[in-house]
């Protein structure tokens, strides 16, 4: 009788084990480890991303890439990448800013901003009334139609 007790009173512990053990692993598989990382929101609005030589255009789109890039039908504020690009800002009063890099740019139609960075870069305005500016410096840009 006594040996029976034990065999009873080790029998439940070892269910309460078992049903403890599996309520932890549970509870460690749903868990997210803690991060300090923040996620946080800052209001901007399109004029902190216009450099001052396109200042006074409004743009529909802003458009950040590398490679072949191309805008839309309204006004655009293009950025290339470090590397060599060619742009084409589509029709619209575009500003495209080349970046580093050896950049083909073409404005295409309307009267376009464009701004050529380090590297060679062929700049091509398009019809339309264009300014060219490489280096900081406003230089003599060739229109063709």
């Amino acid at each position: 009788m006594y040996r029976r007790r034990i065999l009873r009173i080790s029998f439940i512990r070892l269910c309460f084990l078992i049903l403890l053990s599996t309520i932890g692993a549970i509870a460690a598989a749903n868990s997210v480890p803690v991060s300090y990382a923040m996620d946080s929101t800052i209001p901007t609005d399109q004029s902190e991303f216009i450099p001052p030589q396109c200042a006074g255009m409004s743009f529909d789109n802003i458009i950040v890439g590398s490679g072949d890039i191309a805008g839309g039908p309204g006004n655009d504020l293009i950025y290339g990448s470090p590397g060599d690009d060619n742009i084409r800002g589509g029709m619209g009063e575009d500003c495209i800013i080349g970046g580093g890099g050896n950049d083909t740019l073409r404005g295409q139609n309307g009267d376009d901003m464009l701004i050529g960075g380090s590297g060679y870069d062929i700049i091509d305005g398009g019809p339309g009334f264009d300014t060219c500016m490489y280096g900081g410096e406003v230089k003599e840009c060739e229109v063709e139609y």
